[in-house]
């Protein structure tokens, strides 16, 4: 248990520590040494002593750890290894690689890379990989790729990447991709993606921008500073009253809509969500093309079976001012519904006003109908 303690505590000191104390040599002008082979147990218990710090090795064995001058070839360590000044080549530790200078090549290691100064090349991580400065490499972690400046290549990581300067390459991440600069390229995310100036794709349920030169915004819901926002108030055949909230790009917008009507002593209510993209015709028209679905509750507040209304159409705009726009247009509705009477015999949903296709596929009704929209938009 004492060993195991002693081991933790020295991991905790050479991964968050060390790199600290070592910030002090940065500006050492000292002359280094050069070594073909070094071998250690643990600084200064190897072939370089003493002057292990001085030295630059071309070939580097630490069947623990290490701390020295540089590496211009391979080193591999056991638990870890400082390095003074920079590193050309390849570095691979059990657990931690500190690099006070630059890195040009590739690191290895089973917790952290920690580097001070530029990367490039490749970093592998099992946990994290930090840089503190820009970075032109491939970056793989299981948890989180952190770069203190640009960022050029891929960004692989479990739970999130960030980069405190511009992107131009790709970022992946379980949960979330952060560019505080411009993103040249893609931001694929499982929850969420921010940058500032995109050209390119983000892809992921919430996506965050400040302005889109090229590409498109993907997900659940984008919210663009300097992008496209309206909020639609009308009806339409099925909903007698619609509100639409709509936002993103131009090019690729998603929408979330709440509509209600009477029918067959009904109250039909329904929430939906889908997209669309607009189409400039003149400079006061405009056409939008959209896709939603809803899901229709009938005379309850949840109808808890298949009821789905799926909507597409197309709405042709005039802006009147600055503030207001009329729309009105075509669409065509597929219903798919399980909905039964309290019999448990199959019905037709309520919120239907017309059918040109009507069909029961096992216990599934599917309804077709051409309808109409108009309204205002703000």
């Amino acid at each position: 248990m004492k060993s195991r303690r002693s081991i933790l505590f020295f991991a905790a000191v050479f991964s968050f520590l060390a790199p600290s104390m070592a910030q002090s040599n940065l500006n050492d002008s000292t002359a280094l040494r050069t070594s073909a082979f070094h071998l250690s147990f643990v600084t200064p218990l190897g072939t370089n002593g003493t002057e292990s710090w001085n030295t630059i090795n071309k070939i580097s064995l630490n069947l623990f750890g290490g701390y020295s001058g540089g590496v211009d070839g391979a080193e591999l360590s056991g638990f870890g290894s400082i390095i003074r000044r920079d590193v050309k080549g390849f570095q691979g530790s059990g657990f931690a690689n500190v690099v006070m200078g630059s890195t040009e090549g590739a690191q290895l290691a089973g917790f952290t890379n920690v580097n001070l100064q530029a990367v490039k090349g490749a970093q592998l991580a099992g946990f994290a990989n930090v840089v503190n400065d820009s970075s032109v490499a491939f970056q793989l972690a299981g948890f989180a790729n952190i770069v203190n400046g640009n960022q050029t290549g891929v960004q692989g990581a479990g739970f999130a990447n960030v980069a405190n300067g511009f992107i131009e390459g790709i970022q992946i991440a379980g949960f979330a991709n952060v560019a505080n600069g411009s993103v040249q390229g893609a931001q694929i995310s499982g929850f969420i993606n921010m940058a500032h100036d995109v050209e390119g794709i983000q892809l992921g349920v919430i996506n965050i921008a400040r302005s889109y030169t090229k590409g498109a915004p993907v997900g659940v819901f984008s919210f663009v500073k300097d992008g496209y926002r309206a909020v639609e108030i009308g009806g339409n055949e099925s909903f007698y009253g619609m509100i639409s909230f709509k936002t993103g790009i131009r090019q690729f917008y998603n929408i979330v809509a709440l509509g209600a009507s009477v029918r067959n002593e009904k109250i039909n209510w329904g929430w939906g969500y889908g997209f669309g993209t607009l189409i400039t015709t003149s400079n006061r028209s405009e056409i939008a093309l959209e896709a939603i679905s809803f899901h229709v509750n009938e005379d309850e507040w949840f109808t808890n079976r298949l009821n789905l209304l799926n909507r597409v159409q197309a709405l042709m705009s005039w802006q009147v001012n600055s503030q207001l726009s009329i729309f009105g247009g075509p669409s065509f509705n597929v219903i798919v519904s399980k909905a039964t009477d309290k019999s448990g015999k199959q019905i037709a949903p309520a919120v239907v006003p017309w059918t040109v296709y009507d069909r029961v596929h096992r216990d599934t009704r599917v309804q077709m109908y051409p309808g109409f929209s108009v309204g205002v938009r703000l």
